[in-house]
């Protein structure tokens, strides 16, 4: 339909459910159900005389419907890293950092999941390809194989040396250590992590994940 072939419209009373096409038309668009639409489209009373539309003639209307969701739920490393903000808000910082750590472990198999189930597999089989490709004999997953094999042969970059690899490192060598500490304490009280420190981790653990998106997405 070319723009000379559109008729105008406008909207009666603000409401755009229900509209003028030129001084033809009158069309109603109702919501009967959670996916059915009925649209309505009459000759108005008291239209000018023309030859652009008459009884019986096909019309065809073109409309737009935005669809939001209710409702959902989020996948468990966005809840765990609210759950380590607000730790940190509340001056509990020793508690962020083992919810910070499981966050990056969750996101690293649900990236390497979700890039499996876009190739056409099934839950199950994901699942299954996974464990066949990167678990142990017994089946066990470990993060340094999603972050160097898993990544490598979806991206052709590990998580080691790729751009997010100084972000890797401080997992590594500061967070993870101090999450075992924290986990399997050597000494009474448990170690104290001081605010800023925490703040920086948090923020390197955001970066990481970025990197990872970059990784898995868009290489």
């Amino acid at each position: 339909m070319g723009e000379d072939e559109r008729l105008p419209i406008e909207t009666i009373n603000g409401f755009y459910h229900r509209a003028t096409l030129a001084d033809i038309l009158l069309v109603e668009v109702s919501i009967i159900g959670s996916k059915n639409t009925v649209v309505r489209a009459n000759l108005r009373e008291g239209r000018e005389d023309t030859e652009t539309i008459e009884v019986g003639d096909e019309i065809k209307i073109v409309y737009e419907q935005a669809l939001t969701l209710r409702s959902a739920t989020n996948p468990p490393w966005i809840d765990l890293l609210r759950g380590a903000a607000e730790s940190i808000r509340n001056k509990n910082t020793t508690a962020a950092v083992p919810l910070i750590v499981s966050a990056v472990d969750n996101l690293l198999y649900r990236q390497i999941y979700l890039y499996y189930r876009l190739d056409g597999n099934n839950h199950d089989n994901s699942h299954e390809l996974i464990v066949d490709k990167y678990g142990n004999d017994r089946g066990d997953l470990y993060r340094e194989d999603f972050a160097k094999n898993a990544l490598d042969n979806i991206s052709g970059v590990r998580l080691t040396n790729g751009p997010p690899h100084k972000e890797w490192r401080t997992f590594q060598d500061e967070i993870l250590e101090t999450r075992r500490k924290i986990v399997h304490p050597q000494r009474d009280p448990v170690q104290k992590i001081d605010r800023e420190t925490a703040i920086d981790w948090y923020n390197t653990t955001f970066r990481l994940i970025l990197g990872m998106f970059d990784l898995v997405w868009f290489e």
